[in-house]
């Protein structure tokens, strides 16, 4: 027979042959083989020739020389990472920009250690106030204070003293201050210990170095 009884189940013969045929093609088309001498024909000689070529060492020979010796799993690698397609569709640019997406989730995850932020005091000192204000001894204490009068751009001397008036703290150049006559004092952790201060501020330039202003304020122990 020369020809196949059923054109639309025979042209599913190289989908059989390759073994690609849809299983639920298989039993229609195996039963077709079965009526049509032609396409069992074509089965047969594709099996034969299917058998004769996996046993030739000739033709495995002449296989091996045109794909070259099997290459190495690093270098099968590099292939699938690398491969001859435009750069957008290669998998290693794809996953080095995942990467790149995931880092900052992986830092989120895992933040590196910092140190512990120490814990800052503010004190207010205004001339309007009649009380003493207090805060904690056991921090670093940021001291904002008015003096009318004063510069921005000028000098002046900053003392802490005691109850028994002695000092504590001073600095002779003091240049903090901003357009509003505000000027901000840094206080060590620990550099006072809890009891009641006075804050003196006088001018540097002056021969008897006048009092400017001067305010009370109490540190109170660590709790």
């Amino acid at each position: 027979m020369s020809k196949c009884t059923d054109h639309k189940i025979g042209r599913l013969i190289h989908a059989y042959e390759t073994n690609t045929i849809h299983p639920d093609d298989l039993e229609t088309f195996e039963l077709h083989l079965l009526k049509c001498d032609y396409c069992f024909q074509e089965v047969s000689l594709m099996t034969e020739a299917s058998r004769a070529i996996r046993h030739s060492e000739e033709v495995k020979r002449e296989a091996l020389a045109a794909v070259g010796e099997p290459k190495s799993w690093g270098s099968k690698l590099i292939k699938w990472l690398w491969p001859d397609t435009p750069v957008a569709f290669r998998p290693a640019l794809s996953i080095a920009l995942l990467l790149l997406m995931l880092y900052p989730a992986y830092l989120g995850l895992f933040p590196e250690p910092q140190e512990p932020v120490s814990a800052v005091e503010r004190l207010n000192l205004y001339p309007t106030r009649s009380d003493s204000p207090a805060v904690s001894s056991g921090s670093k204490i940021l001291v904002s204070f008015v003096v009318e009068g004063v510069r921005s751009d000028g000098k002046y001397l900053v003392e802490i003293q005691n109850s028994d008036n002695q000092t504590v703290f001073k600095e002779s150049e003091f240049d903090s201050f901003d357009d509003y006559e505000t000027g901000l004092l840094v206080i060590g952790k620990g550099l006072l210990a809890p009891g009641t201060y006075s804050l003196v501020i006088s001018d540097a330039g002056s021969e008897d170095s006048e009092i400017l202003e001067s305010y009370r304020f109490v540190l109170l122990p660590k709790q």
